[in-house]
């Protein structure tokens, strides 16, 4: 039991560290937005002059135009990340009041203990299913994503332009994906750590499998001591 509140704090701790970079991640959002918005402004304003290369200036401005969409879909997905870490601490909330009921001596367990255990059990579902929909969507959200930057990309192509005078390093912000990963590994090790432990991982859309694990109560001779 003390190995397992172990883990659970240093899950704790990695979900808070989790929180913090997304916080630094929109603030660097914004920064960079800021940016590309007063550059995107002034090739605008050189477009409006006739003297101008304007097919040169135009395809700047495209990419301007195209790299502050990205990062508003940056901004939109560390929305979703937020979410994802409140549903984790949710979930993990539920998991140590099911372990504990789990771990009662089935003799000492009252109707009300049942209960209880049915119906956490039923609200770590719930919540389960709620990652597996937040994952859903934002799925979707990167397959529209994709689509419209190829119809971009064929756009400039069919008018001769090129799309590469600025870039970022977009890998450097976190992703639900770095969030997948924690969230996984704490799956392997609450499994490892104790077979009665009850534990659903939600799977990723983008081939992380679904995997469940049933709860069962253990015996008076094997019950930890909560």
């Amino acid at each position: 039991a003390v190995v397992s509140t172990q883990s659970g704090h240093y899950g704790r701790e990695r979900r808070l560290e989790q929180a913090q970079r997304i916080q630094r991640d929109r603030s660097l959002l914004e920064q960079k937005m800021s940016e590309f918005e007063n550059q995107a402004s002034t090739v605008e304003k050189q477009l409006r002059n006739p003297e101008k290369n304007n097919k040169e200036l135009l395809s700047v401005f495209l990419e301007l135009v195209n790299i502050k969409n990205d990062l508003i879909r940056r901004e939109n997905e560390l929305h979703f990340c937020e979410r994802y870490l409140q549903l984790l601490d949710e979930q993990e909330q539920l998991e140590r009041d099911i372990r504990y009921l789990v771990d009662l001596c089935q003799t000492e367990k009252s109707e009300e203990d049942l209960q209880e255990e049915e119906r956490l059990i039923l609200r770590k579902i719930d919540v389960v299913n709620k990652k597996d929909a937040l994952l859903m969507q934002l799925d979707t959200s990167r397959r529209r994503e994709e689509e419209e930057d190829e119809m971009v990309n064929a756009m400039l192509s069919a008018k001769g332009m090129t799309s590469n005078h600025y870039s970022y390093n977009s890998e450097s912000f976190i992703t639900i994906d770095d969030l997948m990963e924690v969230d996984e590994e704490d799956y392997e090790t609450d499994v490892s750590e104790d077979d009665t432990t009850t534990t659903t991982s939600s799977g990723a859309v983008q081939g992380v499998k679904y995997r469940n694990k049933k709860e069962k109560s253990t015996d008076c001779d094997s019950a930890l001591i909560p």
